[in-house]
């Protein structure tokens, strides 16, 4: 679903013009399926499908997300964060902001609309997409603009060396980091990851 689409929906459900709206594109691996956390070599190339978030901080401290895909809504306090059982999509949403919490990050609540295009248990990473698009969309809200739009941003994949450095020598290859493998996220790859999984950035 396109960006001017999500945002529509987002001033309907809200009632307000969104601030950011990010993307994560799913992913094949050429070679080295399942050796990524095995420490052997992988190939990933990213994919044309996507999964976007259109978001807001709500000046809260709760979160409202919305599932274009799903027709489902979750809202939960981010002092409480509980795996849902009801809403699985909404635990990568969840699983993603407890690790923050983890590492010592204030959040701010924030008001989010999910849709994507990558097929669900097609192991095209659709709820890895979700996961990045969410953590992106933390990051843009935290230091978004008060204008509706400024940090609109498609994702290029550009990640500082030493941040890549820095999460292998603190997750080596072997390690089960991912967010999706806490709770109270559900495991990458299990049925209904997502509201249709797929995420993009957008700059």
């Amino acid at each position: 679903m396109k960006k001017e689409r999500l945002a529509a929906i987002f001033e309907q459900i809200f009632d307000r013009t969104p601030q950011i709206a990010v993307f994560a594109p799913g992913r094949v691996n050429l070679i080295g399926e399942h050796t990524d956390y095995n420490d052997g070599f992988v190939l990933p190339v990213a994919i044309d499908r996507s999964i976007g978030i259109i978001a807001s901080r709500n000046n809260h401290n709760y979160i409202r997300a919305y599932s274009v895909d799903f027709g489902e809504d979750t809202e939960f306090e981010l002092d409480s964060i509980e795996k849902s059982e009801d809403l699985p999509w909404s635990n990568y949403l969840r699983g993603v902001l407890v690790e923050y919490q983890k590492r010592g990050e204030e959040l701010e609540g924030m008001d989010l609309i999910i849709s994507g295009d990558i097929p669900i248990g097609s192991g095209l990473s659709s709820s890895a997409a979700f996961e990045v698009a969410v953590g992106e969309a933390v990051r843009e809200v935290a230091r978004a603009d008060d204008e509706p739009g400024a940090n609109d941003r498609r994702s290029t994949g550009e990640v500082p060396l030493r941040r890549l450095l820095a999460a292998h020598q603190k997750h080596p290859a072997g390690t089960r980091h991912h967010s999706a493998h806490h709770q109270p996220s559900c495991p990458c790859g299990g049925a209904r990851c997502h509201a249709r999984p797929g995420v993009q950035r957008s700059r």
